[in-house]
């Protein structure tokens, strides 16, 4: 039907396009308080936004290392809306955010940019 034929095709161009914001930072902080309230900050920012998600956070078990995981259809956008919230927050300096411009394969191009 073409009723369903143009909300697929809608869909379908919404989100075959997954650009990401990988936010690489050192958590020194033993608890995970801090990095939990990040997330919520975050999400609150971003949800109904329609710039993309927040899909969460990884720690490493024995170092400092940890990364956030943001998705949308434009990462220069979404690194845009987000950079403020983690210019705020002290374990963001010197954090390093990868934007990637499509989906995670061979030649798709990513730019890193400092805290």
């Amino acid at each position: 039907m073409k009723i369903f034929n143009n909300l697929i095709n809608s869909f379908k161009s919404n989100h075959e396009v997954e650009h990401a914001v990988i936010v690489n930072f050192n958590y020194h902080h033993e608890k995970l308080d801090a990095l939990h309230a990040l997330a919520m900050r975050l999400n609150d920012h971003l949800e109904g936004s329609g710039l993309g998600d927040y899909d969460g956070h990884e720690t490493q078990v024995n170092g400092p290392d940890a990364n956030l995981y943001l998705y949308g259809n434009n990462a220069e956008e979404l690194f845009i809306s987000i950079k403020p919230i983690l210019n705020q927050t002290d374990f963001m300096s010197g954090a390093i955010a990868t934007l990637r411009f499509g989906r995670p394969e061979n030649g798709v191009k990513e730019i890193s940019v400092e805290i």
